[in-house]
Parts: structure tokens; sequence; C-alpha cells
């Protein structure tokens, strides 16, 4: 008899850990907290959810995604008119399903159509060559910063792929040449893929070395393209030259820079040494539609210490919110700030409409996981609130919409001002030296 994929316990859907995948399903990567998670689902339209016991009920949201995708993506990813087996969508559908991308997420992918460039800034110093606490997608061996790096352009580029998405331009610190990759017209996603990953085994074939100029290479990519709406990504592994002055002056520009929304900044750490890049944390917190992302292992640790065991967050997850959560800052980029998502926004995220039930337990989870951190005292009063305002989260439309969250929302604004001060569960110790993240 065929294992079920989910099982349901009253009202509550969950991944089945007895559930064997069948020989030609595609390869998921599994996250850490699967087996207490709401499940992911990449596709809640699939045929074969109906060989489940559960019913799965796609949001309105997801359903106007999947219309945008056929009348406005589809005709640009496949010029000409779709030529392969079924829908044009089940190419994207199987990566996602590949790195357990919730299907609330195909909005979020589609909206990169909104920037005309994706500018990439690698650190290529010395340190790069050192060890990171990810391994390497095709060894398991534990891999350098720099491949840590590479693996990281690598998947987002094989989501990008089957969306309409901007050229991607690659600077480094001290190398002067740039990497430019671009979709042809009529290039079909498999192709770009692997002529993208060619590109970049390519320019990461030449090992690193040199000094760290974030602030010059940052500055930099500020001062360009400036009647362009363009996101821009920082991938490095410590503090730069000129040290606590220029981490300084980093956060100042990205602070005070023109158009945030247009252009959206996103720092991610590739190191095990988590003190050395704190600075971008600290300026995530404090510069507007600026997000950091740690490899997926010290991320999920952080996520899950402030949503609950309750929140997916899986892999696809994580790969997903590194490409937009910097402008997504009510959802994507709020899962560490200490408020839990509204059933609207809980739902948009997953895809599916979830039971009254498996918001209670998302609700709950996320109380649990709270009590458990080391909170301010006007942060512990609004947890030991949250019970009494269950029914405002179930019905809201978003937290900004509940008075006491919006009150709380401007304490932790107001907190965040102070010297020292990190939102969520930033700053804790964790054991980053000895775990290790498969990147798949």
């Amino acid at each position: 008899m065929t294992q079920q994929k989910f099982t349901t316990a009253n009202g509550i859907r969950k991944y089945n850990p007895a559930y064997v995948p069948p020989p030609n399903a595609t390869k998921a990567a599994p996250f850490v907290n699967q087996a207490t998670a709401l499940p992911v689902i990449p596709s809640p339209t699939a045929l074969s959810l109906e060989e489940e016991e559960i019913i799965v009920i796609p949001t309105t949201t997801y359903e106007a995604a999947v219309v945008a995708y056929h009348e406005e993506a589809e005709p640009e990813i496949y010029v000409g008119g779709y030529s392969g087996e079924g829908d044009s969508l089940d190419e994207l559908n199987n990566v996602m399903a590949k790195y357990e991308v919730p299907a609330g997420l195909l909005a979020k992918l589609l909206q990169v159509k909104e920037f005309q460039l994706m500018e990439i800034i690698v650190d290529d110093s010395g340190s790069m060559n050192c060890r990171t606490d990810a391994l390497d997608p095709i060894t398991g061996s534990i891999m350098s910063r720099w491949w840590e790096a590479k693996w990281r352009i690598s998947q987002m580029i094989e989501l990008l792929a089957y969306v309409p998405a901007p050229p991607i331009k690659i600077y480094f610190l001290n190398r002067r040449d740039i990497i430019s990759i671009e979709k042809s017209s009529g290039e079909l996603p498999s192709d770009y893929i692997k002529r993208a990953e060619s590109i970049l085994m390519g320019a990461f074939g030449r090992n690193p070395g040199g000094t760290t100029p974030a602030l010059e290479a940052i500055e930099a990519s500020l001062s360009r393209n400036g009647s362009m709406k363009v996101m821009r990504y920082f991938l490095g592994d410590g503090s730069p030259n000129g040290g606590e002055f220029a981490c300084k002056k980093i956060r100042d520009m990205i602070i005070h820079r023109p158009a945030p929304r247009d252009n959206p900044f996103t720092f991610m750490s590739c190191t095990n040494e988590d003190d050395q890049v704190e600075w971008m944390k600290i300026t995530e917190e404090k510069a507007p539609y600026c997000s950091e992302f740690d490899d997926y292992l010290d991320e999920a640790r952080e996520v899950l210490n402030d949503q609950g065991n309750a929140f997916p967050y899986s892999f696809g997850l994580h790969i997903v919110a590194q490409i937009v959560a910097a402008f997504n800052p009510h959802d994507l980029d709020a899962m560490d700030e200490s408020l839990p998502f509204t059933k609207a926004i809980l739902d948009s995220l997953l895809g599916y409409q979830s039971s009254q039930e498996e918001y209670h337990y998302y609700f709950t989870q996320f109380i649990a996981a709270q009590k458990k951190l080391p909170l301010k005292s006007f942060q512990n009063a609004f947890v030991r609130q949250l019970p009494s305002l269950y029914n405002d989260f179930l019905s809201a439309a978003t937290s900004s919409d509940i008075p006491a969250a919006a009150r709380y929302k401007q304490q932790v604004k107001q907190a965040s001002s102070q010297p020292g001060y990190i939102a969520g569960n930033r700053g804790t110790t964790t054991q980053a030296s000895t775990d290790c993240c498969v990147i798949l």
C-alpha cells in the first residue's frame, strides 16, 4: 500500500515521516523542522494531491499568480509558445518541489520583473578561501566560503530562470572583471541554467585573494544606475577594510540611499564566524528594504526560534527569501520580528488555506517559542497578551491592522534605535563552527 505524503490529526496536516517517494519523484530538499511544520505544498492544484487523504484549497493569491504566470510570464519565458508536455508551469513546479518552495512564493518570484537589473557583489578577499559551515551539494564535503557564495548564486538562478527576471551583473571586491549573465530571447530555462552555471564555474574557478574593500564596492554600486530599479546583493564573510568606521559608513549609505523600495539590498553572509558579519545584521535592522541571510541552517535556527516549529522554514523558502525578502518587509523580511503572522499572511505564503486548527497550532507554537527567548520587559508583556489577541490575528489582514500589535511594533522600533539592540533572536550564540548545512 502506498504511503500518504501527508497525514491529518485533529484538523492539522503534517508531513508523514513514513512516506517514501516513488523512484521517479522529484528529489525534495528536507527542511529542519519538517516533522512538526505545516505542509509545504509547491503546487496546491497538482493532480498527485488527489491521491492524498487531505483536501488542499489554493488561496486566491496563488490562483492569481498562476493566471499572471500564464498571461505575462509564459510568453516571455517560452517565446513562440510552450512546446513541452503538460503545462508550462510544470517545469517551475518541479524546481519548487525539488527545494520545497511553498506555492505562495510563486507570486513573490513574479515580482522580480519589476526590476531592471540584479547586481551581485562578491567578496573575493583571501579569507573567502577559509572553510564555511555548509557542505558542497555535489561532493557532500565541507567547502570554502568562496564556493558557498557560488552555490547560493546558482540556486537563485535555478529558480529565476523560470520567471521573467532582469540581467545579472556580478562584481568582485578585488578583480576588475564583471560577469554578465542574461537570458537570451527564446532560450529555454534549462539551457539558460546550464550556460549560467558554466559562466559561474569559470568565474569561481579562480581562487580569491586580496583585502576587503567592501565600503568602496558598495558605494560604487549605489552610485551606478541611478535611474534604474536595481536589486543588490552582497556576499561576504567578514568586516570590511576600515573596521567599525567602514561598517558605520556602509550602514549610513544604505539607510539613506534614494528610493529604497526600488533599490532593495540583501546581505548574504558566507562564514562560520558569525561575529565577523554582525555589521550586516545591524545594518539590516536599521535600513529600510534591507535583509540579511546566513546559510540555511543558521537562518533556520534564528527564524524558528522566533516563529516556532509549526512554521515551515524549508530550504526553498530560504532561497526565495534571499531573492525577494528585502522588498517584502511585511512578511518574508518579518520572520524574525517577534510577531506572529496573521492567518491571511500565513496562508498567502503557504499558497493554500490553512484550517483554523492549523492556524491555532502555528499561533500557540509561536507563543511557546517566544517564551524561551531572552525578551525585554515590554516584549514579555506582549507575549503574555498574545493569547487574548488570537481572534484578531485570525481575522485581520495584517498585524498592522491590530492596534496592540501596531503599538508593539512601535515599541520595537523605538528600542531598536538604542545602541546594541538587535531584534528577534539575532546575536545569540550558535554552534556554527561544529554544525554543517548541505547546500542542495
